[in-house]
């Protein structure tokens, strides 16, 4: 007998909650690491670390393209938190305008004409604006959004987990048994061929 594919559902959407708020935790403290370690000039890192951080911890919240997930609340999970369900929201704003859609003003780029002495053309230039999205406050105050979230889907994991242990261990029917139960997982070629384009 398999197990009820609702209940076991909410459990693995819960697992996968918990482990997004896991790396988005990771990369914060990474990030405050480098910056105690005063390596926070490797941008390339740090904007990988926080863009990372960012879209982890929204995904859990919105419902994506294809993803079958059960999307969290912020109203519910930071319901004894108001001050958090702001702070969620002004983070969603950042990352909204300047980290995952187009057309930020943070990035422009200028095309200069280049001359010489004798204001002669030489050629063009390209000129990249990038302003910097985060800062160490940045990085502290989001770090603990993320904990107290990475807390809550710690606890709902562990309660739908045990109420489906519950459920199982209370089920009169039988159970099959698989000795050695094995798992092939699909090649590239095959998982792309089931999956709709």
């Amino acid at each position: 007998r398999e197990v009820p594919l609702s209940q076991s559902k909410m459990v693995v959407d819960a697992y996968l909650h918990w482990l997004d708020m896991v790396v988005a935790l990771d990369s914060c403290h990474r990030l405050h690491e480098m910056e105690l370690a005063a390596t926070m000039h490797d941008g390339l890192l740090a904007k990988a670390l926080w863009t990372q951080a960012l879209v982890r911890y929204f995904g859990c919240f919105q419902q994506q393209n294809g993803d079958p997930r059960q999307r969290l609340e912020p109203e519910v999970v930071f319901q004894t938190e108001p001050v958090a369900l702001i702070i969620h929201e002004i983070f969603k704003d950042l990352r909204n305008k300047h980290i995952v859609h187009d057309g930020s003003r943070l990035n422009e780029c200028k095309i200069l004409a280049v001359l010489d002495k004798d204001q002669k053309y030489l050629g063009n230039y390209s000129l990249l604006f990038q302003a910097v999205t985060w800062t160490a406050d940045h990085v502290e105050s989001f770090g603990r959004l993320v904990e107290f979230a990475q807390r809550w889907t710690d606890a709902d994991y562990q309660a739908k987990e045990k109420q489906l242990d519950q459920s199982v261990r209370s089920s009169d029917s039988a159970w099959m048994r698989f000795d050695n139960p094995e798992y092939v997982a699909p090649t590239t070629a095959e998982y792309s061929k089931k999956r709709p384009k």
